[in-house]
């Protein structure tokens, strides 16, 4: 059992310090950030928080965490946005079980288009995000509300399992 703990809480710190992959968010979204917040205007979303880089946070409404919070940065080109969802769970690489590594790989998988991700939250503890790379020229609001909602719903159901896991 110390031989998978071991690869398990390897392949959790290789990941963590692997984060950082040269997606710079813009510092200010311009045109491309137009498009999403035409998107959400179409939609009738309200953005809820803007940040200092540009960034747009959406947020929605989720029973285990509420507001479950949305992130969109454009990357420097102007060309691609990320969305990303976090759960509320955090832990320390070494607590992470192989169980909830086995869901996350199964999950990314299994997942359409958004991928789980281990990251560091800066303090030396895990958090687990889904994210997802959109071109941005492609974006309408029909393709936007999905990614928005599989990637809130996703991250709500494991939420939840970890809460009646104990683990939230």
């Amino acid at each position: 059992m110390g031989f998978l703990k071991d690869i398990v809480e390897g392949f959790a710190n290789g990941i963590i310090q692997s984060t950082g992959n040269g997606f710079r968010p813009s510092p200010a979204l311009g045109n491309t950030g137009n498009r999403i917040e035409a998107c959400c205007a179409q939609l009738g979303w309200d953005i809820d928080e803007r940040l200092s880089n540009g960034g747009l946070v959406l947020h929605f409404r989720d029973p285990v965490v509420n507001p479950r919070k949305l992130l969109i940065t454009v990357g420097d080109n102007g060309k691609l946005a990320m969305f990303s969802v976090f759960s509320a769970v955090e832990m320390e690489p070494r607590n992470i079980s192989a169980e909830v590594m086995g869901h996350l790989l199964l999950r990314n998988k299994e997942a359409i288009f958004p991928a789980w991700q281990v990251m560091d939250n800066g303090n030396g503890n895990a958090t687990f995000a889904v994210t997802y790379c959109a071109l941005v020229q492609g974006l309408d609001a029909g393709v936007f509300k999905v990614i928005c909602e599989t990637m809130c719903k996703e991250v709500h159901e494991f939420d939840a399992k970890l809460r009646q896991a104990g683990m939230l």
